[in-house]
């Protein structure tokens, strides 16, 4: 018995697939085998000479104009090195930098500085003169902990402030009862407090002057004399204070300033020391060095 096929119905085809064009792109590419036919080069590089020479040509303009860009850099550069090499500096100290980095180092608003009744950070009466082009906005502040604010303290609050839309950099000052001398608080959330006010003007000056860098040495050098300054704060006896001195008095006779002939973090941050001091034994060497600091703060 034969078998024949049978389909129970059909389908109408939807497309003709004779007429479904499958190569075709979303956009066509030049065909240089068919343009160039014969020219093709046969080291297998893929293009021919005359693609290869304007590709040559094209470069050789680009690399034109860079030349001329790094020319005009350079005049640029020069004319702004030269502008200033010849502006003026002060005495007091180099200039800092245009804007400050506070935003770098973590400051997004403002600072507190929880500042110690018995021992002041007497180095805010003098940040005026240091950084005479940095605007500082300054609060004042008394902590639960201090009961009968002191008189003497009252000269902080003539210190000049400028409004906080205009500062680089807002100082929240809180009087309390700490244990050291004063605690920098930079971020509550993200940092842990900064403790001594030579590490506070260590912190500004690294914003200020960010960009200055000290070979190893003098870097060394002025670190210890800082450190010499956190160290007199803490002395007990007349042994103690003379080690500090001896340190921070090298040089001294040759020299204004603890640091050179320029007012500096340094003569701030071992002024501030000293009076907090009730008999700092100065020698004189320091005495001289002492009431200069005196006169230029104007205290």
């Amino acid at each position: 018995m034969a078998c024949t096929e049978h389909t129970m119905y059909k389908l109408k085809p939807l497309f003709d697939i004779t007429e479904l064009n499958i190569n075709s792109p979303i956009y066509k590419m030049r065909n240089i085998q068919k343009e160039h036919g014969s020219e093709i080069l046969k080291e297998g590089r893929g293009t021919s000479d005359s693609l290869l020479e304007e590709i040559e040509g094209r470069q050789d303009i680009l690399l034109k104009q860079i030349q001329e860009i790094k020319e005009l850099l350079a005049f640029v550069k020069e004319k702004i090195t030269s502008k200033m090499g010849s502006q003026e500096i002060t005495s007091s100290s180099s200039q800092p930098n245009v804007e400050p980095e506070f935003f770098k180092l973590g400051v997004l608003h403002e600072v507190v500085l929880n500042a110690s009744v018995k021992n002041p950070p007497n180095s805010l009466l003098a940040l005026h003169k240091l950084w005479p082009d940095i605007r500082f906005s300054l609060s004042w502040h008394i902590h639960s902990s201090v009961k009968g604010f002191p008189k003497a303290l009252k000269k902080f609050e003539n210190i000049k402030s400028y409004p906080d839309t205009e500062a680089h950099v807002k100082i929240r000052v809180v009087w309390k009862q700490v244990w050291s001398d004063c605690e920098l608080i930079i971020s509550p959330l993200n940092s842990v407090p900064l403790l001594g006010e030579v590490n506070f003007l260590r912190f500004l000056n690294r914003c200020i002057h960010s960009k200055e860098e000290l070979n190893q040495y003098d870097e060394t050098y002025f670190q210890s004399k800082l450190d010499a300054c956190h160290c007199l704060t803490y002395s007990e006896n007349i042994q103690e204070f003379q080690e500090c001195y001896n340190i921070l008095s090298e040089g001294l006779d040759q020299n204004k300033w603890l640091n050179g002939n320029n007012f500096s973090v340094l003569d701030i941050a071992c002024w501030s020391a000293i009076n907090n001091l009730k008999n700092p034994h100065l020698t004189p060497l320091l005495s001289r060095w002492y009431k200069n600091c005196d006169n230029f703060i104007n205290i």
